[in-house]
């Protein structure tokens, strides 16, 4: 009777366990309402000073997948650390997705702001990082914002401090996804556009190409010859 009662209490325990770990299992992995997987985003380092983020509240946008069906209106972040998009979850929690991003938007202070994967450097390799589309026509302004933990040493001190430092990088894509970096001047972007009379459109409309609206009004002639 006692081994009876013992192998009861056990398999009662051994329910409980198992309790446990599927509650644990469903806190970190979920699915959204689009049919995406998420799992709960691992926190920042709490010793480092500065925001991860784009910005730092949340953002109402709209999310396309290679393989899913589209995330639309929910609550999102841009961690620019990490090189992940954040979901808000029910419960206020940060979550990331499994499925891979094709594109997705951020509505920032009333504007729709769009970011597009799938891009390619000069030796046709993947780079893995979200650009915000800045034009969107045959060729293509981009911009990449990214932050980096810079560490720090005080003088006469051993505390070293962590900073998160922003960083912004300008590209233009003239066909097949494929970038190319430039510089926010004019005589690196008609260089690259390589069109001899696109000079004397900058000078006969006084554009100055260290602005981004005026790249775009560049591009958008460019485009139309």
């Amino acid at each position: 009777m006692k081994i009876k009662h013992f192998t009861g209490i056990l398999l009662i325990l051994l329910a409980i366990m198992a309790d446990n770990s599927f509650a644990q299992l469903t806190n970190r992995v979920a699915v959204d309402r689009s049919g995406s997987t998420l799992r709960v985003k691992s926190s920042t380092d709490a010793s480092i000073i500065g925001s991860p983020y784009l910005v730092d509240s949340w953002s109402k946008g709209n999310v396309k997948f290679v393989n899913a069906k589209p995330a639309d209106n929910v609550d999102l972040k841009l961690d620019l650390l990490e090189n992940v998009l954040v979901l808000k979850g029910a419960d206020g929690s940060e979550n990331t997705f499994t499925e891979k991003i094709s594109e997705f938007t951020l509505n920032i202070q009333g504007k729709d702001r769009l970011f597009k994967s799938g891009f390619l450097d000069s030796k046709n390799q993947l780079i893995t990082a979200y650009f915000e589309v800045l034009y969107n026509g045959k060729t293509k302004f981009l911009s990449k914002e990214g932050k980096m933990v810079i560490e720090s040493k005080g003088y006469n001190t051993s505390t070293i401090t962590k900073k998160i430092e922003s960083t912004t990088e300008y590209y233009i894509s003239k066909s097949n996804n494929s970038v190319s970096l430039v510089k926010l001047n004019e005589k690196a972007i008609l260089t690259y556009l390589g069109i001899p009379d696109l000079g004397k459109y900058v000078k006969d409309n006084q554009l100055n190409l260290k602005t981004r609206d005026d790249i775009i009004k560049l591009l958008q002639y460019h485009d139309s010859l």
